[in-house]
């Protein structure tokens, strides 16, 4: 099993590792949709956008590395005496400087 976030925003950064046939964490890939991936990310706005969802529709239908994932979700739990407010990457880091002691309500 893998956990992966993608708290940066952009495709690349998942397609690059999980979709190209040489990607870290590939368990297969194409060369067809190795050629999309890297035309796509060449693009930026919103043709890269929508390029790099072109990939991921076409992905089902060509290689289907994601029948192995399911959506991960992540709790915290968070004493009354501490002040934190949780971001996009809360899941999978949280920032001791971001934490401080509840003088009052957070």
């Amino acid at each position: 099993m893998v956990q992966h976030g993608n708290q940066a925003g952009d495709a690349a950064f998942t397609v690059d590792q999980y979709l190209r046939a040489a990607g870290y964490q590939s368990s297969y890939g194409s060369p067809g949709l190795d050629a999309r991936i890297s035309a796509a990310e060449l693009l930026s706005g919103p043709a890269r956008q929508e390029a790099l969802a072109q990939v991921f529709a076409r992905e089902p239908e060509e290689i289907d590395q994601y029948a192995y994932i399911a959506h991960m979700r992540g709790m915290l739990a968070r004493s009354p005496r501490v002040c934190y407010r949780p971001n996009s990457a809360t899941g999978d880091e949280m920032h001791l400087a971001a934490m401080t002691p509840a003088v009052a309500p957070c």
